[in-house]
Order: C-alpha cells, then structure tokens, then sequence
C-alpha cells in the first residue's frame, strides 16, 4: 500500500509513491528442496518442448509448479493454516533507496 505520494520524474506530471510496503506471510515450507525440483522440472521441460523458461511468464509459472509439488511432498507435515510459519512486512523507500524488512511474526 502506497504510503506517501510524490512528484516522479517517470511521467509527465504522473504521481510516484515516495515510499511502498507489502506485508507478506508464508504459509508452507515451500523453501527446503526447491532448487531440486526446479532443475527437474527444467529437464523435463526441455526433453519434451525442446526449449527452457527462459520468459518472466515462463518463469513464473515454472516456481508455480515447484511449489505446487513441494506443497503436496509436506503432506505428512499436517498442520491447521490458521496461522502463517513466518509473517514480515516489506518496505521500499525510493527517497532513501532502502528496502526494510520487519518481522512480525516467526513460529518454528
């Protein structure tokens, strides 16, 4: 959510954002094994379409499969969703060119 406003040079009198925040929350362990099942679902990609995913949408949906996958190998790891595993607040300040991150949340 945008938290102030300013005057951008990007555009002809368009307003910028002088500083935005996310607040983010992972809710599976979506992170131990990924780049495994990334390189074998790049293989199998390649062996039968013959070309890689080498576009942002390609891409994206790329991570999209290694997290569907991971999610169903953690089937063992039953837990109610009610609260995330990590919760943080992410915060970009083009004046300071910073980025912030805030935990608010760490259950293990």
């Amino acid at each position: 959510a945008a938290q102030e406003g300013s005057q951008g040079e990007a555009g002809q009198g368009a307003s910028l954002p002088s500083s935005v925040s996310w607040r983010c929350a992972l809710w599976h362990r979506v992170w131990q094994g990924r780049r495994r099942a990334r390189r074998r679902l790049q293989q199998q990609t390649k062996a039968g379409a013959g070309g890689g995913a080498g576009t942002g949408a390609g891409w994206l949906a790329t991570e999209a499969q290694v997290t569907q996958e991971l999610r169903g190998l953690s089937g063992g790891e039953e837990r109610p969703e009610t609260e995330p595993l990590l919760s943080f607040v992410a915060s970009v300040s083009l004046a300071d060119r910073m980025l912030t991150v805030t935990p608010l949340q760490d259950r293990q």
